[in-house]
């Protein structure tokens, strides 16, 4: 399941290189921020005056953008599906913030939380309990080496406003 999730990410990653490239060519042609991919954003770009070799640009990436999400789509509706199946994701998305892809990223980054006897050894798992190195006269804080990538994110997207799903 965390392989599904880091897969996810990476196509998340992803398409918001390819909107961060539309937006910018948008910007070069004058047009103001927008919503990528809304529809009128679309229309926009496209009826702004262009090479032929910038139109293939955009177009390429139009395209690439829609089979992203496509996909995206897809590997959400498979991590849907175990969700409706697994009872711990069921009830951590029962709380403000925590949506498909955190409570799945905790459950499968977690494991059986039984054996955490404190909320600190979770912390500390996860990895975002600051270490003290002592390095001679110098001090560093790294993140323990135990974290898990996924469940290092959970606690800054579910505070986050954002797209509810």
């Amino acid at each position: 399941m965390l392989d599904l999730l880091n897969y996810r990410h990476s196509l998340v990653s992803k398409r918001t290189s390819v909107v961060n490239q539309l937006q910018a060519f948008a910007r070069s042609k004058g047009l103001p921020r927008f919503r990528l991919p809304a529809v009128k954003a679309r229309k926009k770009i496209e009826e702004v005056e262009t090479t032929q070799v910038e139109r293939l640009l955009v177009s390429s990436r139009f395209v690439l953008c829609d089979e992203l999400t496509r996909q995206i789509k897809a590997v959400e509706a498979r991590l849907e599906e175990e969700a409706n199946k697994e009872e711990r994701a069921q009830l951590l998305m029962t709380h403000p913030g925590i949506g498909l892809i955190n409570a799945m990223a905790l459950v499968h980054t977690l494991g059986d939380v039984r054996r955490f006897r404190r909320k600190e050894e979770v912390v500390a798992f996860v990895g975002l309990d600051p270490l003290e190195k002592k390095l001679g006269r110098d001090e560093a804080d790294r993140f323990d080496q135990q974290a898990r990538f996924a469940a290092r994110k959970v606690p800054a997207r579910a505070g986050s406003p954002g797209k509810s799903r």
